[in-house]
């Protein structure tokens, strides 16, 4: 198998979603996945959830060729403030995260699932 190189982007990122993660540990650990806790249902409704609130954080049109003059098209406002415009990025940043978090929960669901199956087929032609 050929070896994967991980970019330093994917990493900074992976990096973010394991300090929120390790935030709620105390209070929820990997209670993702465990289905008793943690439905199918529910990681696909936090899913929606976490988009709608990063979309809510502010949709942004760049106004070029500067870069300083953004408009947040939800409030039709401009902002010319750097400061703001920082906030507002890393709003969505944080949104961006937790919206990943669900879906790397969802992910590794399937995939247990999808092991399960195959573990469960195996055992039928083992026993035929």
């Amino acid at each position: 198998m050929d070896q994967i190189i991980i970019r330093e982007e994917l990493l900074d990122f992976a990096r973010e979603q394991e300090k929120k993660l390790q935030k709620h540990d105390r209070e929820k650990g990997e209670s993702y996945k465990y289905k008793e806790t943690t439905s199918f249902r529910y990681l696909e409704d936090k899913i929606d959830e976490e988009y709608d609130e990063y979309i809510r954080a502010g949709r942004i049109v760049i106004c070029l060729p500067t870069y300083s003059k953004f408009k947040f098209i939800d409030e039709e406002q401009k902002v010319n403030d750097p400061e703001q415009v920082i906030w507002l990025f890393k709003r969505k940043q944080e949104e961006l995260v937790d919206l990943a978090n669900m879906c790397m929960m969802m992910h590794w669901r399937l995939e247990n699932e999808i092991k399960k199956i195959k573990e469960r087929q195996k055992e039928k032609l083992g026993h035929d």
